[in-house]
């Protein structure tokens, strides 16, 4: 008699054991999944509240370029552990230098495979730690490029002589932790130009489709159709 309760209390347990297994494999499938919403003025997830606890971790790109995923686990493994939903990181690096494997885009509408492969594993990884990302597109500042590496490739393509580039003053404007931009960029153009200017907002335009109509290479879901992205 003994036996059998034992045995029956071990049913009992494997069969509860299994029900939690299901359950969360359940739960983060959901969250894989679906997309955070927006009703009214909070963030929704499977019809619940979905909080954001977020950290910025702008370089993952760039490690994955280099083929550090030791710290790209680590970043996300911490993460979990103190219950981080959400992590900001960059998907732009604008740059001439063609041979750096970490540049995405090089030229405007010239792409750097490598670069992108980069930023799918980012993606990939997020999906496999069920965290959320926000994914800016350009920086306002002058890391990785950012706008005036538009303006600089629109110089170069279209050098102009300005008569009032004298009156143009040159100013450093600058952010946070050493951040900066100089508003004159090139000749007459100035940081300016990225809002203005038709060809440098249409360039950016197709960088954006580009990336949004990606194809990610490991999870083979195009980047506009994975949840993992809460916001572009």
């Amino acid at each position: 008699m003994h036996t059998f309760l034992n045995v029956e209390r071990y049913r009992v347990q494997l069969a509860f054991g299994l029900c939690l297994i299901f359950f969360s494999i359940f739960i983060t499938f959901a969250q894989e999944t679906e997309f955070v919403t927006r009703s009214g003025t909070n963030l929704v997830l499977n019809d619940r509240p979905f909080y954001a606890v977020g950290v910025n971790c702008y370089y993952l790109q760039n490690l994955a370029a280099y083929g550090d995923t030791f710290h790209i686990d680590e970043v996300f493994q911490e993460a979990k552990q103190i219950d981080v939903t959400v992590i900001r990181t960059w998907g732009f690096f604008d740059h001439s230098n063609s041979t750096n494997p970490a540049v995405i885009q090089y030229l405007p509408k010239q792409f750097n495979e490598s670069g992108l492969k980069a930023l799918d594993l980012v993606i990939a990884k997020a999906r496999e730690y069920s965290i959320r990302l926000i994914i800016p597109l350009v920086n306002n500042w002058e890391d990785y490029g950012g706008m005036n590496q538009y303006v600089r490739w629109y110089a170069e393509s279209f050098p102009k002589q300005n008569a009032s580039l004298e009156k143009i003053e040159q100013r450093i404007i600058t952010g946070a932790e050493g951040r900066y931009y100089r508003y004159r960029v090139s000749g007459s153009y100035t940081h300016d130009d990225f809002y203005s200017n038709t060809t440098i907002v249409q360039w950016y335009k197709e960088y954006i489709s580009t990336i949004l109509n990606r194809t990610n290479t490991i999870t083979k879901i195009k980047y506009k159709n994975g949840p993992v992205v809460l916001a572009w």
